[in-house]
């Protein structure tokens, strides 16, 4: 009987002590204590005496609630965090790099280069020595009439004579400009002779520095500037540079 009776002043001295902080409590703490109460009611239904079943929920209350964290856990936890923030951080910049830029993307560009050539030694004995420079020797037995008189001037007007054969190497047509230039008592004369060339095609350039006399001492020099052509080829630029060129 006195168990009983000292199960029930426990019970309305629980019941008091939820009227009074109910009165004082905010939202969240009310919400709380309802919980509590309605989980203690719970557990007396059961058969749990009232002192043992309010113990039972402040322990489980207990659990649920979370500990507080030390504070030199909470200091390696924040470094953790900060770390683990850098280490993404270095992450994305290395993939940035690299897409940005290692060379990732083939472009297509253009450029100009000179014709390709070849000076061969092709010389036709009947017309001249085999050495490019020499005087005529001898004249070429032809009907056509203005070609036998320009050799027979060739022969008697006994100045040098400058020849360069020229073969084009490359795949399409193109002007070959020969620079000719013969030296004799301290002046020089130019000149320049002009060869369109298909692929393949041999040209003969050549010129007679009548202001010469082939007795006297000279010599000369030739230069050949090629024809261009538009050449499109290919490299792999970085993406970062592929996107600001568009």
């Amino acid at each position: 009987m006195k168990s009983q009776d000292k199960e029930k002043e426990y019970e309305r001295n629980i019941w008091e002590i939820y009227r009074k902080e109910f009165a004082t409590a905010n939202r969240e703490k009310r919400l709380q204590l309802n919980k509590r109460m309605r989980r203690w009611q719970e557990l007396m239904k059961s058969g749990w005496p009232a002192s043992q079943a309010y113990y039972k929920v402040m322990e489980e209350e207990s659990d649920e609630t979370p500990q507080p964290i030390p504070a030199e856990k909470q200091r390696y936890q924040k470094t953790n965090r900060m770390m683990t923030k850098v280490m993404v951080g270095v992450v994305i910049a290395i993939i940035a790099l690299v897409v940005c830029l290692v060379p990732l993307k083939e472009v297509a560009y253009t450029v100009t280069e000179p014709l390709s050539y070849q000076v061969t030694n092709f010389v036709q004995k009947e017309q001249r020595q085999q050495e490019p420079g020499r005087v005529e020797t001898t004249v070429r037995i032809s009907s056509d009439l203005e070609d036998f008189t320009a050799a027979l001037q060739a022969m008697y007007a006994q100045s040098p004579v400058g020849y360069v054969d020229v073969v084009n190497r490359d795949t399409v047509s193109g002007t070959f400009t020969v620079h000719f230039t013969f030296y004799s008592s301290g002046d020089q004369y130019s000149k320049d002779v002009t060869l369109y060339l298909k692929p393949d095609e041999l040209g003969e350039a050549k010129y007679q520095a009548t202001s010469i006399d082939a007795n006297d001492e000279w010599s000369w020099e030739y230069k050949i500037t090629p024809d261009t052509k538009i050449v499109t080829n290919y490299k792999k630029v970085p993406l970062l540079e592929y996107l600001l060129s568009r």
